[in-house]
């Protein structure tokens, strides 16, 4: 409610009255009253859902979501302004993080699948995004240390494959080392399909590149059994 003044939500409604709107906000901000009132201002029904209330929760696990990444909320506030959110009469995107730092690769691949399922009978549609190294953080700070390695492409295919539900993902910085990144040499293809099934939604597009034939598959496989927690990372 504090977020943003009541005039300029409805001059915003106004403006874009018709159109299919995804706002992104924290929990907290998620009033029935107020999503009601946006929500009804924007519907011409011509969507089924003209409003989705995005949030990023990152993972369902409070305490990655708190000491990994420091979001400031738990899991049971996102859910409240879920039923707030449906309540109003709009949907719900749940924005996921991979492989935020302090995590070996099985445990992120693991969060992934346990977030995904958890949040899967609950969100209208889930978006997974792929840590990245950007410049002046505390992930680039711990980068530069070999204290951290973004996600491998490997890891991505498997969460996605063994979802319940379509995921999108946009793989920015794919095949980059400040990106989610195998070897180099099959990179190129893994982010091209991981792009594609986004908007697909083909799963088999997933399950034929995961057949993929390079090195580095077993290099991922060592790192998933190999890599402990509270460890630097076994590879770059």
């Amino acid at each position: 409610p504090g977020e943003c003044p009541p005039a300029v939500r409805r001059a915003v409604a106004v403006a874009f009255r018709g159109k299919a709107v995804s706002a992104e906000t924290r929990p907290e901000y998620v009033d029935i009253d107020a999503v009601r009132e946006f929500r009804e201002g924007i519907d011409t029904g011509d969507w089924d859902k003209p409003l989705h209330v995005a949030v990023g929760l990152e993972t369902t696990n409070d305490l990655i979501r708190e000491r990994s990444i420091d979001k400031g909320f738990l899991y049971a506030d996102f859910l409240r302004a879920t039923e707030a959110a449906h309540a109003a009469g709009a949907g719900m995107k749940a924005y996921l993080l991979m492989k935020p730092p302090f995590l070996t690769e099985r445990e992120a691949r693991d969060d992934m699948l346990r977030s995904i399922r958890d949040v899967a009978s609950v969100a209208d549609s889930i978006s997974m995004n792929l840590c990245t190294v950007q410049s002046r953080t505390e992930v680039e700070h711990l980068w530069k240390q070999q204290a951290y390695r973004p996600p491998y492409l490997w890891s991505v295919l498997d969460v996605l494959i063994a979802s319940p539900v379509h995921i999108l993902c946009d793989p920015v910085g794919g095949g980059q080392m400040r990106g989610p990144h195998n070897c180099g040499s099959c990179d190129g293809p893994i982010v091209k399909g991981i792009a594609d099934y986004s908007l697909s939604g083909d799963v088999e597009l997933l399950r034929a590149l995961a057949e993929t034939e390079c090195g580095c598959k077993e290099e991922w496989e060592f790192v998933l059994e190999q890599e402990e927690p509270f460890c630097m990372p076994l590879t770059r």
